[in-house]
């Protein structure tokens, strides 16, 4: 006797209902873990050459407290400053007649040394106890790297650069000594280069020639803000893989600007002073990188370009540089809040 077709219906219904289950319980979506979520990092700009995305998080401007320091010796624009042994070092400059042999040192080491030959625009960078200064110039530019020991030891100076090189930027980075830009008496340059005694070594070239544009080592990239074209002053920022030498356009500056300063200070990157619409100014920019704009920074104390900036014992220097009266002895020190 053959058996009723009706009597499997049950069966199948509850298999149907089984494996319905199972595919719900398998394909419901689950809220992620909070654990796993707190252990994702967040993006950062110090990973790229270019701009984060923006995000929602609030920026505070840094605050600073500026107070005035000991004088250079004479007014100096156009002076280079670095750091060695303890001490900050200003060199050469500019007074609005005559360029300067000035090594001065604020620090507790003082120096009894000056340059072999007057000079101002120029680099400068101390490498095993030895001070060298490149390029720069006085009537025009030069090509020479003067060398001064900083220990009373003699010393021969190292072969020329490649060609005159005044109104460059320079910056110690962890790629080494990089110069950006310049002027050689005819021509802007657009290279950056990393220089040791004897050799400069092309890394990368910028969109166009820029001289006394202002640089800094900010989010693992060099930055290149503003500065002086053949087609006049920029606003423009670039970040530079000094690896790659990709050169990724970043977000400009609120205005064209020239003879500013620029610097990372307490993880802020600060653009400070310069010359805008032909005069001194004292305002400063610092980078937003949440919003990826430029914002309104602490003010200098009075409008000055064209003056030497570094972080000093934890403070911000700015030495020298122009104002409505002419070039200047100032030292102004900014302290963070």
């Amino acid at each position: 006797m053959r058996r009723s077709r009706y009597r499997i219906r049950p069966r199948l219904f509850i298999f149907a209902a089984l494996l319905a289950a199972l595919l719900a319980f398998a394909f419901w979506p689950r809220p992620s873990h909070p654990a796993a979520a707190a252990r994702t990092p967040s993006s950062s700009p110090t990973t790229s050459s270019k701009p984060p995305s923006p995000t929602a998080a609030s920026f505070d401007p840094p605050k600073l407290a500026w107070y005035a320091g000991n004088v250079l010796p004479g007014p100096a624009q156009g002076l280079a400053a670095t750091t060695a042994a303890g001490d900050l070092i200003a060199v050469g400059g500019f007074d609005g007649s005559n360029s300067s042999t000035a090594i001065t040192a604020f620090g507790p080491a003082p120096l009894a040394v000056s340059l072999p030959v007057a000079v101002h625009d120029a680099a400068a960078v101390v490498l095993n106890s030895t001070l060298y200064v490149l390029g720069g110039g006085t009537a025009v530019p030069t090509a020479t790297v003067q060398a001064v020991s900083l220990t009373g030891q003699s010393t021969a100076n190292p072969p020329a650069l490649p060609t005159p090189m005044a109104d460059t930027a320079s910056v110690s980075t962890p790629d080494g000594f990089v110069l950006v830009g310049g002027y050689t008496g005819t021509t802007y340059l657009n290279s950056v280069s990393t220089w040791t005694p004897g050799h400069l070594t092309p890394l990368a070239h910028l969109p166009t020639g820029v001289r006394y544009a202002a640089a800094a080592w900010y989010a693992h990239s060099l930055i290149v803000a503003g500065g002086l074209t053949p087609g006049g002053p920029t606003a423009h920022v670039y970040a530079v893989d000094l690896k790659t030498g990709h050169v990724t356009a970043w977000p400009s500056l609120p205005h064209p600007v020239y003879h500013a300063a620029m610097t990372v200070f307490q993880g802020d990157l600060i653009v400070l002073g310069g010359t805008v619409r032909g005069s001194a100014t004292e305002a400063t920019f610092v980078y937003d990188p949440h919003s990826q704009t430029w914002v309104a920074g602490p003010a200098l104390p009075t409008p000055t370009a064209d003056g030497a900036i570094k972080v000093f014992n934890g403070e911000l220097w700015y030495l020298g540089g122009y104002n409505t009266g002419g070039p200047t002895a100032d030292v102004w020190i900014g302290k963070g809040s």
